[in-house]
């Protein structure tokens, strides 16, 4: 490409932004995708401010260049009823692990990483401060991802049953003592499930169930506050800083708590706290 071939030659002062518009044209052209070619970009400003930083040259031709848009593909999710049938067809402990997913709207990797010590089950509370990547417990990425939520009254006594007396402790364990992975859960668990029950899974995985949970809280009319702070996209309390572990205080909303009651009600016609007829700490999923 022109670009490449003028900056190895050291003519980076003929790189302007009419080259760099030229060569994204040339991309569409040959029809790459847009986040390619937005990605190109990127890794080339990035390499052009050091190149401003170093003083090899002064000018800036990519804050110029008009991109194409990256147009975002509709998310795949399960219907309400693909949904119910998923969760009553399940045993334990996917079933518990679904339940968590589908009543929070968590992401896949924190229902993985969550420990018994973020469940307050008198005030039915859960609170995210883990994920879990590549088998490896990490903090959340953002500050929105810290949050505190409520959950129903029939998710509460199932969990109660399913923990058994536990206290600490991840809830999902691999028989190592690990974290299960997001990607071993859908592999050897879930679709294995979903093809049993004839439910077209291509593309969706766990996080179709996120989607799910996220258009049935807008269909209810669920503030966008409190759908947010649910999902995770912003924390309207971020003034609170992050919480201490032992000692935060919980802060729901009647908001929240309605939501979680309307998940709780459709979930409690189609599942019930049986979980202590299983072994919810040992699984093969890792």
């Amino acid at each position: 490409p022109v670009i490449a071939w003028r900056a190895a030659s050291g003519t980076l002062q003929e790189i302007t932004t009419e080259v760099i518009q030229g060569y994204v044209a040339g991309l569409q052209r040959q029809n790459y995708r847009p986040k390619y070619i937005r990605n190109l970009i990127s890794t080339l400003s990035a390499m052009w401010e050091i190149a401003v930083a170093w003083s090899y040259v002064t000018h800036k031709p990519v804050q110029g260049v008009i991109l194409p848009q990256a147009v975002k593909p509709e998310a795949e999710q399960y219907t309400v009823e693909e949904t119910m049938r998923m969760f009553a067809e399940a045993t334990e402990p996917l079933r518990t692990f679904l339940w968590i997913a589908g009543e929070t709207g968590m992401r896949p990797a924190e229902v993985c990483g969550l420990d018994a010590k973020a469940i307050d089950l008198e005030n039915r509370v859960i609170s995210v401060w883990q994920s879990v990547s590549l088998s490896h417990i990490v903090a959340p990425k953002t500050a929105a991802g810290y949050r505190d939520f409520a959950i129903s009254e029939e998710l509460a006594e199932h969990i109660r049953v399913f923990l058994s007396g536990k206290r600490e402790g991840l809830l999902f364990q691999t028989p190592e003592g690990g974290p299960w992975r997001e990607s071993k859960v859908v592999e050897r668990k879930l679709n294995p499930l979903l093809d049993r029950l004839g439910i077209e899974h291509f593309g969706k995985g766990l996080k179709a169930l996120r989607h799910w949970n996220s258009t049935e809280m807008d269909r209810a009319g669920a503030p966008i506050k409190v759908r947010q702070t649910r999902l995770g996209h912003d924390d309207p309390r971020t003034t609170l800083g992050m919480r201490n572990r032992g000692g935060y205080t919980h802060i729901v909303s009647a908001d929240d708590r309605a939501v979680a009651a309307q998940f709780g009600s459709m979930f409690g016609r189609v599942l019930r706290p049986d979980a202590s007829s299983e072994q919810p700490f040992s699984s093969e999923t890792d």
